[in-house]
């Protein structure tokens, strides 16, 4: 039988292009098969004919796109270009793969000596047409009772499996023949944008997901397709967004309701599409619809394999939107976000990409939650959640420590060493963001510019005081995750160093009321003292808390009283720090006047020390103040 020869031919594909006789085999065998696709009819059952067709077209498929098969090329698209509206399903489909494959392969060299946007007007007629068929088919596909018969093959111009590939091809011959359609660009969207809108706009019957679920998902995928085409032509072509701004936001609410939980890869492609439309000014029109999107449920699926690979896109693409609607957000949406973003920053099954940009986005919100004066709880969330994550990467900071040191030369390095960075970089973003949530919680705000300018406060309570001393007793321990970076993991791309994180941290506590970093200084300056004692870097920290006039009078009493109680060891082996210290608070006096007024109820305690020979004697401030 023909097709039997036409199967072996089409198995042998790789050792026929391999041949040295392959430019012979093509002159010869390219055009009888041609000539035989041609001349076999199109068939809608399995029989011997649709194999002749099938196998032929897998062949033409298959078939290396080389400098070889140029001359045939034009050949085959005239071919291939006609096959569609009157080829059953699966043949078409191949159709379909041939030509996107000749297009992109042969009109990407520039070759001048191929026509081959003379194909172009007559597939985009074609596709126009079938969008036009869509309703109708949609009403005699969902209508059937009777599951169709399998030795029945679908006809193309009735199938969503083939209407599903169009989108992308048309994207494909917009971009390679910009040229030949910008002359009936305008003409061509004039058609295809209505066909559009009532493609996204047309719902699955009732019911339908459980009695025709094949034929849904082909729907759905025809949907999602056509967004992405949409969301192409809004981005690239200029098309103005206003005419989708009422009804696109319903109708991509509607695709994540109806798109079946086992569809990942459909799921995965209308959250990509929508990212790209929430760069227009559509994104507008989703604000009534946030508080359904931030269903979780709702974006990712029910289903599992969803669950576990899309949840870093959907978050990503959702916090994308609150972002740019931050400011028409009422409070309880605000509540809303903050719960289900807090979530995030501790997920540890979420990528560090995703828990840094949740902390951003919270940090985002923080402007618009002081100023609808709602500061009070929900920037404590904030706050409390941010520290609750510095929390967890202080007990989580062993195993990473540990890991560098048994790590392989070929492999754990490499994973040591993003570990290393992706920590840092979240480590960063809740350090440097815990000042914005300090400073909307002080009141009287104005903004951000004006509120760093003058002394700010917060008022003082109990449950912030307790968040403020875990905060710095957890974050001195995970300050160490920057710590010989350079020499060790060499990574030259980052420039975070412990200074410079130390003194944005620093700057957080000159926000804090006097009474509260009292308390926290109090509490952790022996921890704080043991930390520099261990980490000499560390001394940054309370170099910045004497400098800053907010918090430097504070920490000068808090820091003398502690080292008066440590001058015993001023002659063991934690002198040198110990006489660093003293010297930090006796050059505060100059930075910080009013800092010698705390100096007066030590001098009982210092002038019996300072003897001739004691370490004190070294300190030149020392002469002057007494």
């Amino acid at each position: 039988e023909k097709s039997a020869r036409i199967s072996e031919l089409r198995e042998s594909i790789d050792v026929v292009t391999s041949s040295e006789n392959y430019d012979r085999f093509l002159s010869v065998c390219l055009p009888d098969l041609l000539q035989l696709l041609r001349g076999t009819p199109v068939q809608v059952v399995d029989n011997e004919a649709h194999k002749i067709r099938n196998y032929i077209l897998e062949f033409l498929h298959r078939i290396p796109s080389t400098e070889s098969l140029r001359p045939y090329a034009e050949r085959i698209l005239a071919e291939v270009t006609a096959i569609p509206p009157e080829e059953n399903e699966p043949n078409a489909i191949l159709a379909l793969k041939i030509i996107i494959d000749f297009h992109r392969t042969f009109r990407s060299r520039q070759d001048q000596s191929l026509d081959l946007a003379k194909f172009v007007d007559v597939f985009l007629k074609w596709v126009i047409e079938h969008f036009r068929r869509l309703p109708a088919n949609k009403h005699e596909l969902f209508s059937r009772v009777n599951p169709p018969d399998p030795t029945v093959l679908p006809r193309a111009s009735q199938s969503f499996k083939v209407l599903a590939e169009c989108p992308i091809i048309v994207v494909l011959l917009f971009q390679l023949y910009n040229r030949h359609i910008h002359s009936q660009l305008n003409l061509i969207l004039r058609q295809m944008i209505p066909l559009v809108m009532q493609t996204l706009g047309s719902q699955i019957p009732p019911g339908a997901a459980e009695t025709h679920k094949e034929v849904v998902q082909d729907f759905v995928i025809v949907q999602v397709k056509t967004l992405s085409f949409l969301a192409f032509i809004l981005r690239s072509l200029g098309v103005n967004a206003a005419a989708f701004k009422d009804s696109l936001p319903g109708w991509i609410l509607q695709l994540l309701e109806t798109c079946p939980a086992d569809a990942t890869s459909t799921r995965k492609e209308l959250l990509v599409a929508m990212r790209h439309i929430l760069t227009t000014d559509i994104r507008n029109g989703f604000v009534p619809l946030l508080d359904k999107l931030l269903s979780e449920e709702l974006l990712v699926g029910k289903g599992r394999t969803s669950y576990e690979t899309l949840r870093p896109l959907a978050h990503s693409t959702l916090a994308d939107l609150i972002h740019h609607i931050r400011n028409q957000l009422t409070i309880d949406q605000i509540a809303r976000v903050i719960s289900l973003y807090s979530k995030n920053i501790h997920d540890v099954s979420l990528p560090f990409t995703i828990q840094t940009m949740s902390s951003k986005l919270l940090l985002n919100l923080v402007e618009r939650v002081a100023r609808l004066n709602a500061g009070g709880t929900l920037l404590l969330r904030i706050l409390d959640s941010f520290v609750n994550r510095i929390t967890s990467l202080k007990q989580s900071l062993p195993d990473l420590l540990q890991l560098e040191e048994i790590r392989n030369p070929n492999t754990d390095n490499v994973l040591s060493a993003d570990i290393r960075y992706d920590t840092q970089t979240l480590m960063k973003t809740l350090v440097l963001g815990l000042k914005n949530i300090v400073w909307g919680m002080t009141p009287d705000v104005v903004s951000p510019g004006v509120a760093a300018t003058k002394p700010v406060t917060i008022q003082r309570s109990l449950e912030r005081s307790i968040l403020l001393r875990r905060l710095l007793h957890d974050a001195l321990s995970c300050f160490i995750i920057f710590m010989d970076h350079s020499k060790k993991m060499g990574k030259e791309e980052t420039n975070t160093t412990v200074k410079e994180v130390l003194e944005h941290f620093a700057s957080v506590f000159g926000m804090v009321d006097q009474a509260a970093f009292a308390d926290v200084v109090s509490c952790e300056i022996g921890f704080l003292y043991e930390c520099v004692l261990k980490y000499p870097e560390f001394l940054v920290l309370p170099q910045q808390f004497l400098t800053q006039e907010e918090s430097s009078k504070i920490f000068a009493d808090t820091l003398l009283t502690f080292l008066i109680s440590k001058m015993g060891d001023l002659h063991g082996p934690d002198s040198n720090l110990l006489i660093q210290l003293f010297k930090l608070v006796f050059r505060s006096f100059l930075v910080v006047p009013k800092n010698e007024d705390v100096f007066q109820p030590h001098i009982a305690a210092i002038i019996p020390r300072r003897c001739v020979g004691s370490p004190l004697w070294t300190i030149p401030r020392t002469t002057s103040i007494f």
